[in-house]
């Protein structure tokens, strides 16, 4: 978890290695509003297999 520049909103990671997706690892980036109750992906990075 990161710091975010409105206070409403709290930014994540969450990585996924190899050895969970069969092959390649990705990282989603995403910030979360509980005023709004949804999310923003900010990234999707993938890997090479």
């Amino acid at each position: 978890m990161t710091s975010s520049p409105t206070p409403q909103a709290v930014s994540y990671v969450i990585e996924l290695l190899p050895e969970q997706t069969g092959g390649r690892g990705i990282s989603v980036v995403y910030r979360y509003s509980q005023n709004l109750d949804s999310a923003l992906i900010l990234w999707l990075i993938a890997g090479r297999p």
